[in-house]
This record gives structure tokens, C-alpha cells and sequence, in this order.
């Protein structure tokens, strides 16, 4: 089976998820990453031998929406656990799904889950994560290349 060879993550502007999700990319060594900043090109999204992208505090997912949509990159939208939860997933979602960008799943970031709340967002959730457990990332793997293989097919093994 073709792993995902780079993955784009992003959350709601200053959402402040990113930093422990590449923290615990670096404790599970996954690889390379790299921190998309704000006012970037297009061609800041060529491959560098990074596996994983990430947008930094200060840059706006609408901004780059269109570029990760033109480069199809797998893209995982992570969502801070709160009252906006609801919100948030869904607009960000949308946006993500209006450019065409290949999302790969939502991801929880925090608790509490509540399953049921979620099967009704009608959103392709993956999951909680709690940041204060690194290694829980690593379980999303096998969600994350699943769904990867929905989205691209000639993917397969």
C-alpha cells in the first residue's frame, strides 16, 4: 500500500493546535516538517522532503486554500475542542471542500468527545486527540492512510 507521502494540516486561525501536533510528529519521528507562514506563494507548497506542512499562527487557511487544492494535498483539518467546535469544523470544512482540496479527515483536538454530537455534524471526524498523550497520534495512521485510499484509489496496493 502507497504511504501518504506529504500531509497538509491546518485548524482555525490561532487555534493553537498545531504546535503539540508537530511536537508529537517529532516524538513519533515521522519525518520532516515544514511551517507554511503567512503571505506565502503557491510555489512554497513544491515538495522540500518534508512529510508534513503545517500553517503557522499567523497564516489564514482561506489564503492558501486554492494553492493545497492546485498541489491535491491530503489534507487533515484539526479542530480545538470547545464551544465552537460545531462551528469551526463546519466552516472550515466548507471552505476546504469549495477548493476542491482532498480532505483527508476532522480531528478533535482535546476533549470531551461525544460521538453522537458528531455523527450528526455529518463531517468526516476521525476522532479525538488529546495533545497531552503524543503518542495517541500514531493510532490515526491507519484513518488517515484508509481514507486516503477513498479519496485516490490508483493509491492502492
Amino acid at each position: 500500500m502507497t504511504a501518504i507521502e506529504r500531509l497538509f494540516c491546518c485548524s482555525p486561525h490561532g487555534s493553537a493546535v498545531l504546535p503539540p501536533l508537530a511536537q508529537a510528529w517529532d516524538q513519533l519521528k515521522l519525518g520532516p516538517q515544514r511551517w507554511l507562514e503567512a503571505g506565502a506563494t503557491i510555489q512554497d507548497l513544491a515538495p522540500n522532503g518534508e512529510r508534513l506542512l503545517l500553517l503557522s499562527g499567523g497564516a489564514e487557511l482561506v489564503d492558501w486554500a486554492q494553492a493545497v487544492a492546485a498541489w491535491r494535498l491530503p489534507t487533515l483539518l484539526l479542530i480545538p475542542a470547545g464551544e465552537r467546535l460545531r462551528a469551526e469544523a463546519a466552516l472550515h470544512y466548507a471552505l476546504l471542500q469549495q477548493q476542491q482540496v482532498p480532505v483527508l479527515g476532522v480531528l478533535q483536538v482535546g476533549e470531551p468527545w461525544h460521538p453522537a454530537d458528531r455523527q450528526g455534524d455529518a463531517l468526516p471526524w476521525l476522532g479525538c486527540w488529546n495533545p497531552d498523550e503524543p503518542q495517541e497520534l500514531a493510532a490515526f495512521g491507519s484513518l488517515l492512510q484508509q481514507r486516503f485510499l477513498q479519496l485516490d484509489p490508483s493509491q492502492g496496493a
